[in-house]
């Protein structure tokens, strides 16, 4: 087939920039891997809780459970230990140096500490759902991954990723979901789903669902299927290992 410059495109083309857009998204989905494990420390404005159970697991020590918001500075004021520093700390070593420090001064106390983000109303929705993505790969201007929220549509999130190029095949757009081991391939019509058409087609995206745009002369279904699996397979496998995504 002929490509946008008009040189024949290949199947072995095709392949390869499926290959190097699959390497854009795996480096993308590392770099959202890298922010999730920097979500796990505590940081400033965070609310941290913290619980110092007594020996009978009934009563907790003067003080707690502690709630406090942690000011830029980094510190807060501990009963019984004063003020400590834990910004930079996750909650399993905020809470292995409180253990020792308690230990110290009570018999087999229980020590238990949680954090989450100060987040305001209006950006809940928008955080609940930044940990759900689809990825995108084929003829389309913005391949990569994707944020959706519950609604979120494959028209929707086509539409945010810039929409086809030239010369995509609207007419034949391969949604896969299911399993990373047992994938489904689901057919759709962006033509008709964009005109209301087929308004059916327009599914709601599920976390994990990914989508290829082929080009226009697509050389056979087998063919497609083929070239799509590995690359899509690629990024699926990397989305699923580090969900949290």
């Amino acid at each position: 087939m002929l490509g946008p410059a008009g040189a024949t495109h290949t199947i072995e083309a095709e392949k390869e920039m499926l290959r190097q857009q699959a390497g854009v998204i795996l480096a993308q989905v590392q770099a959202l891997a890298n922010t999730a494990e920097e979500s796990e420390k505590i940081r400033p404005k965070d609310i941290v809780t913290i619980q110092v159970w007594m020996r009978d697991m009934k009563t907790q020590f003067e003080g707690f459970p502690l709630n406090a918001e942690v000011p830029l500075g980094g510190q807060i004021f501990i009963p019984g230990i004063g003020t400590t520093f834990v910004v930079g700390s996750t909650d399993a070593e905020l809470t292995a140096m409180l253990s020792e420090k308690f230990a110290k001064m009570l018999k087999s106390p229980t020590v238990l500490v949680e954090h989450k983000e100060k987040i305001s109303l209006s950006r809940a929705d928008e955080v609940i759902h930044s940990a759900r993505y689809v990825s995108i790969l084929g003829w389309i201007e913005k391949p990569g991954i994707y944020p959706i929220a519950t609604r979120t549509t494959v028209r929707d999130i086509i539409a945010h990723a810039g929409g086809p190029k030239i010369f995509a095949k609207q007419k034949k757009v391969y949604l896969v979901r299911g399993s990373v081991d047992n994938p489904n391939i689901i057919t759709l019509n962006l033509r008709h789903i964009k005109t209301g058409r087929d308004l059916e087609s327009n599914l709601v995206l599920q976390p994990n669902d990914a989508i290829y745009m082929p080009p226009v002369r697509m050389w056979r279904v087998y063919d497609a299927i083929r070239i799509v699996l590995l690359p899509i397979s690629a990024v699926r496998d990397a989305i699923w290992l580090t969900s949290g995504l």
